[in-house]
């Protein structure tokens, strides 16, 4: 047995205390992770404790005359945080912050924490928090990803200080206390990591009892919907909340956001007017929003920031209006612009002069569809006004003011008319068909030469009217005339009756042509031809208007059937009309499986694939979750997921399809590839039975292989039909995508497919191959060179010169854990030869290769070597002579030295891969598959001084790792 000081572990130095132990006892000391020092008490901690603290990488208590404990600088290039001083604190507020601390550094004033064992920070964050409200507070950093340290302090600014409250360990190893806080007094919130512990998390302040009793919008103060007006309401929202699910507010001024404390309100009115909320009088700066649905799905209808009303005196308070309409549930929320606080709010809900319930399209007073006619009424218009969706009237050129709305829809065809003879102002009339703001005009008059009120101010509108069609009739005040007293008659004629035959397909595409005659109509009279489509309006068919035979085109890109329509009028001024429904044929395509075999390595179909490490794709498919296209519309909702694919196969996808009408009961479809997908689908014929596909899944072969290469390949399948029913029609296409297959040279290896969360993920595939470059590589050890080479030198990552501890990995006799989804993230530029080592196996198995993860132990003094992200280098690490004074000799071209120099450092062992029988090492090197295991140690060991090589008598111990796992 050897005496010794130091032994460098997993790469990684790690010091203890000085003793005599074994290469077995060693051995035992892997995998702890590295401790900075480790003091002779643990102040009270019990060896469990000790353990995990070891274990988790922490800090134990260290004497005050250790001078090694001082904390690390931040990397060079790297800024700390803006509250990395005390004195530079970032305001905390009632809710949560995230936070960073990883480029943190303490401050020689910061303060020890009096528990978790002691001793000063190394990587500190500060905030500062005054509540506005005193009592008892809840302060946490609950959820962080690192081992944390909490204390609130009091006293003059930044020290002295006067400990509140401490805690280490709450939930789990992050903090959690409640401490008693005066209203008005800052306190001074201390973030460290226990040790030398960084990562991300979020520090949560949260009074304990709660907020106000409207703190979300489930719990809105319901408002009188009478008044009497104005409605007031005072209300404390310091301890105010901000839900998940508060909408963004879009008047914001940095743009849309959530801001913070929110508090709701709800109104439903009795009667339409103009509305106003304000915030006049509030002591903070407010976001004022009104917003109309449910909560969690709200439309905004109105939004302000400042100066939004003209009460307000100051401009940072809120105010906003509205056509509120009777009968609509309207919600009001305030926020606190920005994540400052909040204080006392005054809220004020106003409402104008009572508009007529009819005032807006939406609001149309319904007339009955059967009479009896005529059906006369009566109403004011005064107050009445025009909305800015109101359409412009082709009988004046302007939209007209003071508008009123109607609707009716006749239970038969019939000659309409509506007149506005005695009414007491200049009227404008106007017939539509559509929706409210997407309105097609049908007739329209401003002042009637006509019977029953001729030459007149007042208005007459007549038109044949179709039969269950709902038409919206608007009446205005002429110019910028006021409304007045609306007296108005709507009379109804019912048409003649029409024989009329039209000869038309069954069944036509969108593109197709169509005849049609009319028979059986009085001569000597006019034809109109008219196609209508719905959701499209009407179209004159031109091509023939005032004969019996008209040929028209269909528009190309309708999707539904359309009517085609004759309208006859008789010399003695009768009016007739038959229509005849044209229907067109839907294909839809609505569904797509990639995987639809099931089993992880069938090479006919795609492979299982996960979204990522931690999320399903959307797929529910057969249960196995693989990619799936699925159109919008459906039961489930609208997905496009990717595929993966092995190269040089030929695969199969299963397809579901819809068709109308009905009655087609077979149709040959195929699909030709758009972009770069390597293929499209061989056409066949596919059954339906009642509109879809029989069966259900129709199991389809695509027309070529997949690439003999590393891929990902992204566009659109167009499917086209061109025969229904066993006969030739005029070809129809639809686009589904766009679809992103990835492809790689073999099935995905260990650690892949070892349990369900380790199916290859999307975002691993589209790591390996586009960021890391093996795209279009068609070898594995092509691809192996490329990967190897990426992360030595490609993705910006560092040797761990402090302790060379892994960065990514926990690693365990025979396993290692490897998080994957953090590195692919970089979360930390520092690395080890384990994270290379993983991470450089990890995708090449991903790929199809089958390398495999070795330890080597011990390892000693390494040759000269490019170190990943050091350069040049025989002497990894920063290390301490007999002073402790510590020095660092490893920065870029300055990390080699002599080989006899007393500070020179060695590994205690190293982590690497191998394929094929080659060595691949991206740790140092890199090393390409090019060596074997004899030579890559030959050239990779200085034997002249391999001191671990005489402990150990000799012998080389390489421990193939049979288990890699990734998260």
């Amino acid at each position: 047995m050897q005496p010794f000081t130091r032994f460098v572990a997993h790469g990684c130095l790690l010091a203890v205390a000085a003793g005599t132990l074994t290469v077995p006892a060693l051995a035992r000391q892997l995998p702890t992770r590295p401790v900075r020092n480790v003091a002779s008490s643990t102040s009270g901690l019990s060896p469990a404790d000790v353990e995990r603290k070891l274990r988790e990488g922490g800090r134990l208590p260290i004497s005050k005359s250790a001078p090694d404990a001082e904390a690390p600088a931040p990397p060079l290039g790297v800024v700390a945080p803006p509250n990395d001083d005390c004195a530079a604190a970032q305001p905390a507020i009632i809710g949560t912050v995230a936070f960073d601390n990883q480029a943190a550094t303490a401050q020689a004033s910061d303060p020890p924490f009096p528990c978790g064992g002691g001793g000063a920070p190394f990587n500190s964050l500060w905030y500062s928090f005054a509540p506005g409200v005193g009592g008892d507070y809840t302060i946490d950093t609950c959820g962080s990803t690192f081992d944390t340290l909490l204390a609130v302090w009091t006293g003059a600014a930044c020290g002295p200080y006067v400990n509140v409250g401490c805690n280490d360990d709450a939930c789990g190893l992050q903090s959690q206390l409640t401490v008693s806080l005066l209203a008005g007094t800052t306190y001074r919130i201390e973030v460290d990591g226990f040790g030398t512990a960084t990562g991300t998390g979020s520090l949560t302040v949260a009074r304990v009892g709660g907020g106000p009793v409207n703190d979300n919008c489930a719990a809105a103060i319901v408002v009188p919907p009478n008044g009497p007006f104005p409605i007031r309401r005072a209300e404390d929202t310091t301890l105010a909340t901000t839900e998940a699910t508060d909408p963004l507010q879009s008047c914001s001024f940095l743009g849309p956001d959530q801001n913070s404390h929110s508090v709701w309100f709800r109104w439903t009115p009795t009667t339409t007017a103009d509305a106003l909320v304000e915030t006049c009088g509030s002591d903070y700066d407010t976001v004022l929003t009104v917003y109309t649905g449910v909560c969690g799905a709200f439309q905004e209808i109105a939004c302000n920031d400042d100066g939004g009303s003209p009460n307000c005196a100051v401009a940072l308070q809120s105010g906003v209006s509205w056509r509120a309409i009777a009968g609509r549930e309207y919600f009001a929320e305030v926020t606190r612009f920005g994540l400052g606080p909040a204080g006392n709010l005054v809220i004020a809900l106003d409402r104008g002069v009572a508009l007529p319930d009819n005032d807006d399209c939406g609001g149309a007073t319904p007339l009955a569809g059967g009479g009896p006619f005529p059906i006369a009424g009566n109403q004011s218009t005064a107050g009445a006004t025009v909305a800015v969706d109101d359409p412009v009237h082709t009988c004046t050129g302007r939209a007209d003011v003071a508008s009123v709305w109607f609707s009716w829809t006749p239970a038969a065809a019939f000659n309409a008319t509506f007149h506005t003879c005695t009414s007491n102002f200049d009227t404008v009339v106007a017939v539509y068909t559509g929706a409210c703001g997407n309105l097609t005009e049908v007739v329209c008059n401003d002042d009637s030469a006509v019977a029953p009120c001729p030459a007149t101010l007042q208005s007459v509108v007549t038109w044949p009217a179709t039969a269950n069609t709902r038409y919206l009739i608007q009446v205005c005040a002429a110019n910028a005339g006021p409304g007045g007293q609306l007296n108005y008659s709507l009379d109804c004629v019912a048409l003649p009756q029409c024989n009329v035959n039209l000869n038309l397909p069954d069944f036509v595409f969108q593109t197709a042509d169509v005849q049609a005659t009319a028979a059986g109509v009085p001569a000597g009279g006019a034809y109109q031809w008219e196609r209508i489509q719905n959701g499209a309006g009407r179209v004159n068919l031109v091509a023939a208007n005032n004969q019996a035979t008209v040929t028209g085109t269909q528009a190309s890109g309708a999707l539904n059937d359309v009517t085609i329509r004759v309208t006859y009028t008789a010399p003695n001024g009768a009016v007739c009309r038959a229509d005849r429904n044209l229907t067109v044929v839907r294909l839809e395509l609505t569904h797509i499986k990639f995987d639809h075999k099931g089993p992880n390595r069938n090479l006919t179909d795609a492979l299982n694939i996960r979204k990522s490490a931690t999320e399903d794709l959307a797929h529910t498919g057969n249960g196995v979750g693989s990619g799936e296209w699925v159109s919008a519309g459906q039961a489930e909702a609208a997905r496009n997921e990717p595929a993966l694919y092995v190269a040089n196969q030929a695969v199969t996808v299963r397809v579901r399809f819809k068709i109308q009408p009905a009655a087609i009961t077979s149709a040959r479809i195929g699909a030709r590839a758009q972009g770069t997908l390597f293929a499209g689908v061989i056409p066949q014929v596919v059954r339906f039975a009642g509109g879809r596909s029989n069966p259900g899944y129709v199991e389809m072969t695509m027309d070529q292989r997949t690439p003999n290469r590393i891929d990902k390949l992204q566009g659109q399948l167009q499917w086209y039909c061109n025969q229904l029913n066993g006969g030739p029609v005029d070809e129809v296409s639809r686009l589904t995508g766009p679809h992103t297959f990835y492809v790689v040279l073999g099935v995905p290896q260990s650690p892949w497919y070892g349990s369900e969360r380790q199916h290859p993920w999307v975002s691993a595939l589209e790591f390996t191959i586009a960021r890391a470059g093996t795209l279009q590589n068609n070898t594995i050890p092509i691809a192996a060179s490329t990967i190897t080479t990426f992360v030595h030198s490609g993705f910006g990552l560092k040797y761990d010169i402090a302790t060379g501890a892994c960065r990514y990995c926990w690693s365990g006799y025979g396993q290692v854990d490897f998080a994957f989804s953090s590195f692919i993230n970089r979360t930390s530029q520092i690395v080890n030869c384990v994270d290379c080592a993983a991470a450089i196996s990890t995708m090449m198995n991903l790929v199809g290769g089958t390398s495999q993860y070795l330890f080597l132990q011990p390892f000693g003094y390494i040759q000269r070597g490019n170190l990943i992200g050091r350069g040049d280098c025989n002497n990894p690490f920063i290390v301490g002579g007999a002073s402790r004074v510590i020095r660092q000799l490893c920065l870029g071209v300055n990390c080699v030295t002599d080989i006899v120099a007393p500070f020179r450092t060695r590994f205690g062992n190293h982590a690497f891969t191998i394929m094929n029988g080659g060595i691949y090492d991206a740790c140092v090197g890199p090393h390409l598959g090019t060596e074997t295991p004899l030579q890559y140690l030959q050239g990779a060991i200085d034997f002249s001084t391999y001191w671990e090589w005489i402990v150990s008598g000799g012998v080389l111990n390489i421990y193939p790792y049979n288990t890699v796992r990734v998260y």
